[in-house]
């Protein structure tokens, strides 16, 4: 039996620029084309970006996944304290760093409105969008049935870039 799960993100490679920052430095590399963040020197010690999927609208219960490499991926995997989860407008944190450069975060959208942004310390360092992923609540549940039976590493995916059929590209 085969099951059908959609990323519903519309810009699932980190290639989009954040539509909303707050207090973040930027730079794009130029031969990925990926986004990457960081809290400036000297100033508050955390700071936030929207990774912008192109998805809409926001359903409450959707889930968010967004995939970085930072300094400190373990950091980004955690609730940001006992009561704000790492990303805004979701109830929920799970995740985890799967190398010492690369991790993953996921939030379970509790405000359809609320910006979806990811709070970042300035421990991270740049903190580079590698992918990010929306899924619906029943799909997110065999995405979860996926990683823990080691079928998927990260619960990412997405279409070839040059839109040609074929599998899925996964993050490595």
């Amino acid at each position: 039996m085969s099951v059908e799960i959609r990323n519903l993100c519309a810009t699932p490679y980190g290639e989009k620029l954040a539509t909303y920052t707050w207090n973040v430095e930027k730079t794009q590399d130029t031969d990925m084309g990926k986004w990457s963040y960081r809290t400036p020197p000297g100033g508050h010690f955390e700071g936030t970006f929207k990774f912008d999927m192109g998805y809409s609208p926001s359903k409450v219960g959707d889930v968010l996944v967004c995939v970085y490499s930072c300094d400190a991926p373990d950091k980004l995997c955690l609730p940001r304290n006992a009561t704000t989860q790492r990303i805004s407008s979701t109830d929920t944190t799970e995740g985890a760093a799967l190398t010492d450069r690369m991790g993953w975060v996921a939030g379970r959208i509790s405000v359809a409105a609320g910006a979806h942004e990811l709070w970042i310390f300035r421990e991270c360092g740049w903190v580079t969008l590698e992918g990010c992923a929306v899924f619906g609540e029943q799909d997110w549940a065999t995405v979860k049935q996926l990683l823990e039976n080691g079928v998927l590493t990260m619960p990412w995916f997405a279409p070839p870039k040059d839109a040609q059929s074929g599998p899925p590209v996964l993050i490595p």
